[in-house]
């Protein structure tokens, strides 16, 4: 068969020696084709094939780690599962590139290109002990959570989950339950829903939101206490809505500031009232009087939710207060949201020059820091309905201070 194609070969440099190109060099491509049949891997015959090798580390596990695979560039292998790899009580939840766990994961049995060779490491999780005790779409390391904007959950390990709030560039916990898990159904506080878990994202089926799985999250108590260091009060706070409002009117005790009927117990019990601007400096360090514009966002986070009965929900009702006059009234002073809000009342000065005391145990009133000159915007909650007060009343009126955090 070499002999045929050499003869060939002979006689076309014979009836085409004018057709050589010398530009190549000795021979031209009579040359070119000479070396091309006897060094196949120069562009004839079977080429040389890159091969790439796939590694598998146990990353703290015992047991068989899964042979090296080789494989040529830029084709595809499945990836194994764990085999017989285990890992105390912690559950196989796939392969990364980097032993931390920072890298790019991928699951088990999923299909991997392979563009160089790479070692992957076992990744492992604290199992979930709803469901069949191995969820490890549900169940999340630390730092990880379910996040759609800036709302998320955290899943732990223990059936506890939080939801979280991204708010002043930090995520904070809310609200918190229990869960179980089974199959593609969800249990969250005796509630039932389905999930599906698509890649990395988590779609539930009682919210519109669509949640994807992120790490690198750091969320502070969503309710949480602090000390006023100027007197070492203590009060609450919590994320409400769009902003972080303490649970409790201000008591600190300064000059502009008053108990109702001047009772000691009524500031015990509401806190203080101040004038307005006294009410500008009376919040600790950190935290502020509220905008009117920011109360406007609170009474309408609690009345969309509520279906705007936003009054009912913010009061407390409690201790022999005044919690509605028929039986219409039923859901009022629910609290739902831990805000707390009391009747407080309010002083002020009547046209007259007496100065008076009024509506404690019936109707609530704070200072905004909205100022209208002479006049500065409040916000009432009453029985069984809200109203603000904008330009307000006069400066001059002694009302409760509620602070958000600055």
């Amino acid at each position: 068969m070499k002999k045929s194609i050499m003869f060939t070969l002979g006689l076309a440099a014979l009836f085409c020696a004018a057709c050589v190109d010398d530009s190549t060099g000795s021979g031209g491509e009579v040359n070119a084709l000479l070396e091309k049949y006897n060094n196949p891997n120069n562009g004839g015959g079977a080429p040389n094939v890159t091969t790439y090798t796939v590694k598998f580390n146990a990353n703290g596990g015992t047991g068989a780690v899964h042979a090296d695979i080789p494989v040529s560039a830029n084709n595809s292998i499945t990836l194994p599962d764990k085999g017989t790899l285990s890992n105390g009580e912690l559950v196989f939840s796939g392969w990364n590139t980097k032993p931390d766990g920072t890298g790019t994961n991928y699951p088990a049995n999923a299909p991997y290109t392979v563009t160089g060779t790479i070692t992957l490491y076992a990744t492992w999780k604290v199992a979930s002990t709803g469901g069949d005790g191995d969820e490890p779409g549900l169940v999340l390391a630390d730092g990880e959570a379910w996040v759609s904007g800036n709302l998320g959950y955290i899943f732990m390990s223990n059936n506890r989950f939080f939801e979280i709030y991204n708010f002043g560039g930090s995520w904070w916990y809310a609200d918190s339950g229990s869960y179980e898990s089974n199959g593609n159904i969800i249990t969250i506080n005796s509630v039932s829903g389905t999930y599906n878990i698509s890649g990395s994202k988590l779609l539930l089926s009682k919210y519109t939101y669509t949640f994807a799985k992120t790490s690198g999250i750091s969320p502070k108590a969503g309710e949480f206490s602090f000390t006023d260091n100027r007197d070492g009060k203590s009060y609450n706070a919590k994320v409400i809505g769009t902003h972080i409002w303490m649970t409790k009117n201000m008591n600190y005790n300064v000059s502009g500031s008053f108990c109702y009927d001047n009772d000691t117990a009524n500031c015990t019990k509401y806190g203080r009232l101040y004038d307005w601007s006294t009410a500008l400096t009376a919040c600790p360090a950190g935290w502020r009087l509220p905008t009117i514009d920011e109360w406007s966002a609170l009474i309408s986070y609690a009345g969309i939710l509520k279906l705007l009965a936003a009054g009912w929900h913010l009061f407390e009702c409690s201790g022999g207060l005044i919690c509605g006059s028929s039986a219409n009234d039923i859901g009022y002073g629910t609290d739902d949201y831990g805000f707390s809000a009391l009747p407080g009342g309010l002083g002020y000065t009547e046209d007259y020059g007496r100065f008076v005391f009024a509506y404690a145990g019936a109707y609530g009133y704070w200072w905004t820091s909205t100022d209208y000159g002479d006049f500065a915007g409040q916000q009432r909650i009453g029985d069984t309905y809200v109203r603000q007060e904008g330009p307000g009343y006069p400066k001059t009126d002694f009302i409760s201070v509620r602070c958000v955090l600055d």
